[in-house]
């Protein structure tokens, strides 16, 4: 037993790379195997067969056994860590495969292929890469991983390296980022996710709606009382008695609740206050929700819960949604044949018409409002496991370098991150051709989150409760509050629910 436990030690150290299970479970087969061959060397093998003599001979089968035992535990840790000598080098990059067509699969594969090609040109370092269908619930089989930012929360606390330690050494300056993406990845624990690319909350309108009303689409910026003021002239009924309203708003999504709690009350939406608690349900936000619910209490919003003179089945000029996944918009309530009143989920059939126009958020008394898409994108992490922190570090802020900016957004789109590249014609493309390319930068740097994790800064658990967060809102706002009777304050006491509730869920 002591040579193989020397034995297991040195080849460890050599391969530098087997966890302590895979050590564990070589141990133990290298262990029944010895005792195996002893029993049938010693044991079972008839006396007087030349081997078994007790001379030089005897000797020299014995090193001659453990020779073999060494091979055979060599074959057993390479099988135990899927690798082998040669690849023992190389880092290991797990990407969450795309879940849409085979095309689309390949798509991803041949720009992960084409980044990891740039990098290894540029970097002494290869680089495997394994693709994988769901998030691994550990990192101790991979070096880096390439992730969605919603994912990213489950390994924020404890799993993952402080990213920001490294900027110096791979010419990072962070001035040169955008800031709102950049601090999506660092929710108490250090700089561990690096995105490479953004989405966020624009409006889409109809052109051929607005001409039909008589109505001026806004000129770059608006602000609040504009955009009340365009949603009563765009809600009407026409000549062929098809109602219309003004805005496709689905109360229940969190990017429209942030987008104007926080305008109307001044007051960041859903950020712990200085007890620890959300405030959603205070004075500071009382206004606010009533405000921005008497615009579904007039009609001008069409939205899963609410009918007001008609609105649930109202063609929308315009739609609250994300510049990049438009389609996200209430695809998760409404009926297909609902949504197709709303642009939100027309955007690709508008825009061959030349039909399709992205405005901004308007701004709330001068105040400039935006959130972000944490569904739509995607960053690196490196894992605490790695025993390659330093080149599995460059593998991840590779992905912040001009070259890395432009693969990367051949398949994954969206806006950079880098705000240099803002100028340049690589990203526009799509939704975000032509005057979009401007308009969805008009406020960027003033974006929240539009999930939870602000009000769980910090927090070991904070991938579980974002998660309890999310089902609670889906309890109280809209299973609870979307088949309720609605009146002018009627949200209050859902609300309060909601608060109390949460609340409970953040301080565990």
């Amino acid at each position: 037993m002591p040579i193989e436990i020397l034995l297991i030690c040195m080849l460890s150290k050599l391969f530098n790379m087997v966890s302590w299970k895979s050590i564990v479970l070589t141990f133990l087969h290298v262990r029944i195997l010895s005792i195996s061959l002893n029993l049938i060397l010693f044991r079972c093998v008839p006396k007087g067969v030349d081997f078994l003599k007790k001379d030089g001979t005897f000797r020299r089968c014995r090193i001659l056994i453990y020779m073999l035992l060494s091979v055979f535990l060599l074959s057993a840790i390479i099988l135990q860590t899927g690798c082998s000598w040669f690849s023992s080098k190389d880092l290991i990059l797990t990407v969450i495969e795309s879940n849409g067509s085979e095309e689309d699969r390949q798509l991803q594969r041949d720009c992960i292929e084409e980044y990891v090609q740039a990098f290894e040109n540029t970097y002494e370092q290869t680089v495997k890469v394994q693709y994988v269908k769901d998030i691994p619930a550990e990192l101790s089989e991979t070096d880096v991983i390439l992730v969605g930012c919603d994912g990213a929360l489950e390994y924020m606390a404890g799993q993952t390296v402080d990213l920001s330690s490294y900027f110096s050494e791979n010419q990072i300056v962070t001035d040169d980022y955008l800031n709102t993406a950049l601090s999506l990845g660092d929710t108490g624990f250090g700089q561990c996710f690096i995105p490479f690319h953004y989405d966020r909350a624009v409006i889409y309108a109809d052109q051929e709606i607005f001409d039909r009303a008589g109505v001026s689409l806004p000129d770059g910026e608006w602000t609040y009382d504009e955009f009340l003021e365009t949603l009563q002239q765009l809600t009407y009924r026409g000549e062929d008695g098809t109602r219309y309203t003004g805005i496709y708003m689905p109360y229940y999504m969190p990017y429209v609740w942030k987008t104007f709690l926080t305008g109307l009350s001044g007051v960041k939406t859903w950020e712990r206050t200085s007890s620890g608690t959300m405030a959603l349900s205070e004075a500071a936000y009382e206004d606010a929700v009533y405000e921005w619910n008497q615009i579904y209490m007039k009609g001008y919003a069409r939205s899963y819960g609410y009918n007001v003179r008609g609105s649930d089945t109202a063609v929308c000029a315009m739609s609250l949604t994300y510049a990049c996944s438009p389609d996200q918009n209430g695809r998760y309530v409404e009926s297909v044949a609902d949504l197709a009143a709303n642009p939100g989920t027309n955007t690709e059939a508008l825009m061959a018409e030349n039909r399709l126009v992205m405005l901004p958020i308007p701004s709330f008394s001068g105040q400039s409002v935006g959130v972000a898409n944490t569904d739509f994108i995607h960053g690196f992490m490196v894992s605490k496991e790695s025993r390659k922190a330093d080149e599995a570090a460059a593998l991840a802020l590779f992905s912040l370098s001009d070259e890395g900016q432009r693969i990367l957004n051949q398949y994954y789109g969206g806006i950079p991150v880098k705000k240099s590249l803002w100028e340049q014609d690589f990203w526009k493309t799509g939704l975000l051709s032509g005057a979009s390319a401007d308009t969805v930068l008009i406020g960027i740097e003033q974006d929240m989150r539009d999930d939870y994790a602000d009000l769980l800064i910090g927090d070991p658990e904070i991938y579980d409760k974002n998660i309890r967060l999310r089902t609670l809102f889906s309890a109280f706002l809209i299973r609870d509050y979307g088949d309720a009777t609605k009146t002018a304050n009627g949200i209050t006491r859902y609300l309060e629910d909601f608060d109390a509730a949460a609340n409970q869920t953040i301080q565990q």
